[in-house]
C-alpha cells in the first residue's frame, strides 16, 4: 500500500536494524505496550512474530517506508482481529526523528482505508496511553472519538497503566 509520501509494505527480517532504531527508542517507547529493546535480537523475535501472525491470518503488520529514501521510520499493525465482528484494534510508532511531518496521518489515513475498504472492517480501534497528546490528535483528525477510558489495565515493567480507546466506524458499512 501506498500513500503520497509512504510505503507500507510487508516486514523482512532484513529490517530489523532499523526497526530496533524505533523499538530501543526511550522517546518512541514512552507510550508504547512494552519496554524498549535493549538489544535487536528482541526487534527480530518481534518481527518474526508479526510475520507469522501475518501468516496464520491473525493480524497484519506493515513497515512504513518512506518513498523518497526508501527508509524505514515505523511500523504499523491491525491485530486484536475480531472476524465475526469485523473489528480490529490499529497501532502505530514512529521514529522520533519523522515526528511533526505528517506521517502519522499519512500512515492512518492508508491503514484505515485499507481496513474498511479490503478487509470488510466495521470498526477500528486504536488503545493508546493517555498521556499520548500527539496519537490523540492524530487520530481526532481522522474522525475516531474517544469511547472509553480503562484504568490500570495495561502492565509495562510491572507498572500499571490506564489507557483510553478510540474507535472509528466505517459509514459505509
Amino acid at each position: 500500500m501506498e500513500s503520497e509520501r509512504i510505503v507500507l509494505r510487508e516486514l523482512a527480517e532484513s529490517d530489523a536494524t532499523a526497526l530496533y532504531d524505533v523499538f530501543s527508542n526511550e522517546k518512541a517507547m514512552r507510550h508504547w505496550d512494552s519496554a524498549p529493546h535493549r538489544d535487536v535480537s528482541v526487534t527480530l523475535k518481534a518481527i518474526s512474530r508479526m510475520l507469522e501472525l501475518w501468516h496464520i491470518q491473525q493480524g497484519i503488520s506493515w513497515g512504513v517506508v518512506v518513498k523518497e529514501s526508501q527508509t524505514l521510520i515505523g511500523q504499523c499493525s491491525f491485530h486484536s482481529w475480531n472476524i465475526e465482528q469485523k473489528e480490529a484494534q490499529l497501532g502505530y510508532i514512529l521514529n522520533p526523528q519523522y515526528w511533526g511531518n505528517g506521517y502519522g496521518g499519512e500512515v492512518l489515513k492508508t491503514v484505515v482505508d485499507f481496513g474498511f475498504k479490503r478487509l470488510g472492517l466495521k470498526t477500528i480501534i486504536a488503545e493508546i496511553d493517555p498521556k499520548n497528546f500527539p496519537s490523540a490528535a492524530i487520530l481526532g483528525k481522522n474522525g475516531f472519538f474517544a469511547s472509553e477510558h480503562r484504568k490500570s489495565n495495561l502492565i509495562v515493567n510491572g507498572i500499571y497503566h490506564d489507557t483510553h480507546i478510540y474507535k472509528l466506524r466505517n459509514s459505509h458499512a
